[in-house]
């Protein structure tokens, strides 16, 4: 699967200065997530379908390349049906006994979903200063509602 990932920053970012597959050529990320990280072949196509998703699923706006997040309420109804498949989750868990505990592939796919309805780690990632990715479940979460994010390079990685 490809997913991409999207250089944003609180200042406007210098063409010269956006993420490009070589920026992660030595990021523990390609091994950790991602089988390798290329180019992608229309930057203003892939920030057109990141505005897109974020419309459809209420969460923000893309406008001129500058993101914005709308408001935490609207942020639930993206999160919902992830609250939802993790309650259960953690429900099953819960209620495993310790020869269920014992099976090592049962929990482990437990966890596994557990945490990627928290986190998912094979999706969309954001590339900040300092060559730091978040996962676009993080950066919903703990980014400024109403802040302007300028959006930079874009490539895309496989997983």
């Amino acid at each position: 699967m490809y997913y991409n990932i999207y250089q944003v920053g609180e200042k406007p970012i210098d063409k010269k200065g956006y993420i490009t597959a070589d920026s992660f050529s030595d990021h523990d990320f390609i091994g950790r997530i991602a089988d390798y990280v290329d180019n992608v072949d229309d930057r203003n196509y892939e920030i057109k379908m990141l505005a897109e998703w974020l419309a459809e699923n209420r969460l923000g706006r893309v406008e001129s390349n500058i993101l914005t997040l709308n408001g935490y309420m609207l942020l639930s109804n993206y999160f919902y049906e992830k609250y939802k498949a993790f309650h259960k989750t953690a429900k099953s868990l819960c209620a495993i006994d310790e020869r269920q505990f014992m099976d090592f592939y049962y929990t482990s796919e437990l966890v596994f979903y557990l945490t990627r309805n928290f986190n998912n780690e094979r999706g969309i990632y954001i590339y900040q200063k300092d060559h730091e990715l978040i996962t676009m479940d993080e950066f919903l979460r703990t980014a400024r509602v109403d802040t302007p994010y300028y959006i930079g390079g874009v490539c895309k990685y496989h997983c």
